[in-house]
């Protein structure tokens, strides 16, 4: 029985400890993601559980004085067996150990209970034990004494100490009483304030402070001492400003501490230098300033988008070109999208994709609706910034308005079609001439007239120079003839025109051709338009007229402004044309039917007349006689007359048949000299007495008041003495600018002429030389866009362009950049005389069309001269100088759109005066 009962009881224990159990794993249905999910998590712990054993048993060795020691034990043991179960849980996924397991947890619970009991038991004990602080302070009352004998005898030690500390620091320090006497000021702050440290000790720290704020600073520094506070930054928000040794200033940053030590108070302070702070500070702020005016000034719109948050910053420009008048600091990019007309969302949303996720360039042209509704064309690049992961994470840009251009590419497609349908319809020959880089012409296009006229398929020319015609088309001599027209077009860079006899295989035919030079930016010919109409038929019957022509071919060349034909045996006029009709009033007619045509000439130049005929006579072939005289008009007032005569035709023994003359009215000239020479002698009057009875007590005031101004200190002045004092001097030299210019004046009046032909770019460029930093600072630009040579006075001329040219830079428009036009043209007055007409136009504040012609009067101002100083002469001496030349100045303007001015000069023909008498 006995037996039995043991077998049973063995069996139990071997079944209970049996490895024959169904493994774990099978629970996981052996699916690797949960198995070793449970595997690697039961490692990891076990790990951790086994680690803080070790370490309890690493603290225990070195710290022998810890209290409760076998409470570490009792913790080690349990978390030990902690890490046994969960190594036991992994050896069970493979193998059913569940008895041994099961076991092992009883004896972890044991461990678990027992550790338990024992920390409740110990803790009341653990609660008795002192805290750090407790034990610091025991420790603090029991070394007091030691420590007031050590401090005692260290006093000093720490006072060196110190000084060497103090000395040592970069930062100016100081120690003072509550009096404000230094009684210690380190090397920094001797070196700042330029003394030595030894003559700052005793010394009041208020001989360191400016004088201004001083009795403000002992204020706040009383204030200081009176309050709880044991530190403080003085002028907070403000910068204090020091007195150095040598007087000069230095903007300084004084912090202050008070320390009560044996019952006197001392405080402590820390002065920095922040001459070069403030230097900084001023740099960022100019940065930031330039920036805002760059942005300001650019035609482009800047903007940033963070794409992080998703909002955007955008320049004043961006806004404005988007419609709105005010800035805002919300925007984003969904609003600017808002912003596109709707074909263009999804193109520009797919740019901008392909840029953050592809790197492609974003630079795209899209249609936006400004807030007012208006449509407008737009170019809008930019990049991106990337974080390390590749990421993009801002991107910044700008946008341009192009609704010109594409205005203007409208107009050019739409105008090329024009052209184009002339170019194949008309019945002219025309072709295309385009220069490569060494200037040489080669035909690129012909009209279908070309081959219609001529025979010759264009598509055998094009690519061709005219020398490569030849022989098979023209000759070599016709070949090299027109190949030199062209490159003296090119050279030339104008238009031209001539006749030209072109041999096609053996027929020689006659053309009327045109050229015409197209110039790039610049200013190269890259292009010449060329046409050319047979005028064949036309020549011969030329060639049949030409005798019977001849005649009036004469005359009319003769013709240039009144035309008569005299005939000396009769004493008549044979001919006259219609310019002397207008001029006199008289037609042929009226002439023959007086017998006496001396009764038409005034009496006191009659004997003139006589006299002017037989020289006329006695002249040599081609010989012209000169006469100015008065002539009865028909409605019976007496006109001024210059006219040129010569013998027209002889009879057989040479004898003067008939004498030819042309003529002017000059009688408006004459009025006009009269009225110049009044007013030349009235100025020759003024000038003296501005020279002589002004200038000089003038120099006296400017001497000493600027003698004042530049010697007396700004202290010893009241505010108002100083603005007084200031206003002197400047009103002392305008008075003196203005008599300047009243000189300047004088002296162009009287100035003699030294006439001679001027190419117009050669003057203009010398302007821009002498205007070079006022061209710089306004940004401006100064573009000539016809040059010919005109007959003028070099020195003069350019001191006319300076003022002009001068005048439209003062007077510009704010936020608009300056933009000044020159350009000369051939301009025909309604007398027919024939002027080089120089016209200057610019984009400024312009004038209203009815002050035009007040703006040439001395000492007129359109604009005040506290915004746009001057003296007003300028224009003035500008219109003297074209009436020196003979020629007339006008103007024209637009408020805030701009002015036009328009100088009418004589050709170099017109015969003037080398002394000005204006």
């Amino acid at each position: 029985m006995v037996g039995d009962r043991r077998r049973g009881l063995i069996d139990a224990l071997l079944q209970f400890f049996s490895e024959e159990y169904m493994p774990h794993g099978h629970c996981y249905l052996w699916r690797p993601d949960i198995l070793w999910t449970h595997v690697v998590s039961d490692s990891v712990i076990a790990i951790a559980y086994f680690s803080i054993p070790l370490g309890l048993v690493y603290l225990k060795k070195k710290r022998s004085d810890i209290q409760f020691s076998w409470l570490l034990v009792l913790f080690s043991s349990f978390i030990l067996l902690c890490g046994l179960t969960h190594v036991y849980s992994i050896y069970n996924i493979w193998v059913g150990s569940y008895g041994g397991q099961g076991v092992l947890k009883a004896i972890t619970a044991l461990a678990s209970i027992g550790t338990a009991f024992a920390l409740i038991h110990v803790l009341p004990k653990v609660a008795t034990i002192p805290t750090t602080e407790e034990l610091a302070e025991a420790r603090e009352s029991a070394s007091q004494e030691t420590i007031r004998r050590i401090q005692l005898e260290a006093a000093h030690r720490e006072e060196a100490h110190l000084r060497e500390a103090t000395n040592a620091s970069p930062v100016g320090l100081l120690v003072s009483d509550e009096r404000g006497n230094i009684t210690l000021a380190n090397n920094a702050l001797a070196e700042l304030f330029g003394y030595d440290a030894s003559e700052l000790n005793g010394q009041s720290i208020n001989m360191l402070i400016d004088a201004e704020t001083s009795q403000h600073h002992g204020k706040l520094v009383g204030q200081f001492l009176e309050s709880e506070e044991t530190s403080r930054v003085m002028a907070s928000g403000r910068v204090v400003s020091g007195v150095r040794k040598d007087g000069a200033k230095i903007p300084v940053d004084i912090r202050l501490a008070k320390r009560e030590s044996e019952g006197e108070v001392r405080i402590f302070a820390a002065v920095t230098d922040l001459s070069e702070k403030l230097a900084a500070q001023e740099e960022i702020r100019e940065a930031n300033m330039r920036f805002e005016r760059i942005t300001k000034a650019t035609q482009e719109g800047l903007w940033e988008w963070n794409i992080e948050t998703n909002t955007m910053w955008w320049s004043t420009v961006a806004w404005q070109l988007l419609g709105y008048n005010e800035t805002s600091s919300h925007a984003s990019m969904d609003q600017w999208l808002t912003h596109l007309r709707s074909d263009f969302r999804h193109s520009i949303n797919a740019a901008l994709q392909d840029h953050l996720q592809r790197g492609l360039p974003f630079d795209e042209e899209c249609v936006v609706t400004t807030l007012s509704g208006e449509e407008r064309w737009i170019h809008i690049f930019g990049n991106s910034v990337y974080d390390k992961s590749g990421q993009p994470i801002v991107m910044s840009g700008a946008m341009q308005d192009i609704q010109l251009r594409k205005d203007m590419e409208l107009v050019l497609r739409e105008k090329s079609q024009f052209l184009e349908s002339i170019f194949q319809g008309t019945s002219y020959s025309v072709f295309v001439l385009d220069a490569d880089k060494q200037g040489t012409l080669r035909y690129s296009a012909f009209n279908n007239a070309v081959e219609q006229l001529t025979g010759i398929a264009a598509a055998e020319c094009l690519g061709k120079t005219p020398l490569d015609l030849a022989p098979d088309y023209v000759p070599e001599k016709t070949a090299q003839e027109i190949q030199s027209r062209y490159n003296l077009c090119y050279m030339s860079k104008r238009p031209s025109s001539y006749v030209e006899t072109i041999e096609f295989k053996g027929r020689v035919t006659w053309w009327k051709t045109a050229l015409f030079p197209l110039l790039d930016n610049e200013n190269r010919v890259y292009r010449i338009i060329g046409s050319s109409t047979d005028i064949t038929d036309l020549k011969h019957a030329e060639q049949k007229l030409t005798e019977r022509e001849s005649f009036l071919k004469n005359v009319v060349d003769l013709s240039i402004s009144g035309l008569y034909i005299f005939n000396l045996k009769t004493n008549v006029n044979t001919f006259i044309n219609n310019q002397y009709t207008r001029i006199t009033g008289y037609t042929l007619e009226d002439l023959r039917s007086k017998s006496d045509l001396m009764q038409y000439f005034h009496s006191e130049e009659q004997q003139l007349i006589i006299d002017h005929i037989e020289r006329v006579i006695v002249s040599r072939e081609g010989e012209v006689q000169e006469l100015e005289y008065r002539f009865k008009h028909k409605n019976g007032r007496w006109i001024w007359c210059r006219s040129f005569d010569a013998v027209f035709s002889r009879d057989e023994e040479g004898k003067p048949i008939e004498m030819i003359g042309t003529f002017i009215d000059v009688t408006s000239i004459k009025e006009y000299a009269r009225r110049l020479e009044k007013s030349n002698e009235e100025l020759e009057r003024f000038v003296y007495v501005a020279s002589h009875d002004l200038q000089e007590p003038l120099r006296k005031v400017i001497a000493f008041s600027s003698h004042l101004e530049s010697n007396i200190k700004r202290e010893q002045l009241s505010d108002e003495d100083w603005f007084v004092l200031g206003r002197i001097v400047d009103g002392a030299s305008r008075m003196r600018d203005l008599i300047t210019d009243m000189l300047r004046l004088s002296h162009v009046t009287k100035a003699e002429l030294k006439l001679e032909e001027v190419e117009l770019e050669n003057m203009v460029e010398s302007t821009r030389d002498m205007l070079a930093a006022e061209i710089l600072e306004t940004h401006a630009s100064v573009e000539l866009r016809y040059s010919q040579k005109v007959y003028v006075d070099r020195a003069l001329f350019i001191q006319l362009l300076q003022n002009l040219v001068g005048n439209a830079l003062k007077y510009r428009r704010p936020e608009v950049r300056p933009r000044v036009v020159i350009e000369v043209i051939d301009y025909i007055d309604e007398s027919g005389e024939v002027f080089d007409q120089v016209v200057i136009s610019d984009n400024g504040l312009g004038f209203d069309n009815s002050q035009a012609s007040d703006i040439f009067r001395p000492f007129k101002r359109l604009v005040t001269r506290a915004t746009h100083p001057g003296s007003g002469i300028g224009l003035a001496i500008c219109e003297q100088i074209v009436k020196a030349h003979r020629g007339n100045i006008t103007a024209e303007g637009r408020p805030n759109v701009g002015a036009r001015i328009y100088i009418n000069l004589p050709k170099k023909n017109i015969t003037l005066d080398t002394q000005a008498s204006v």
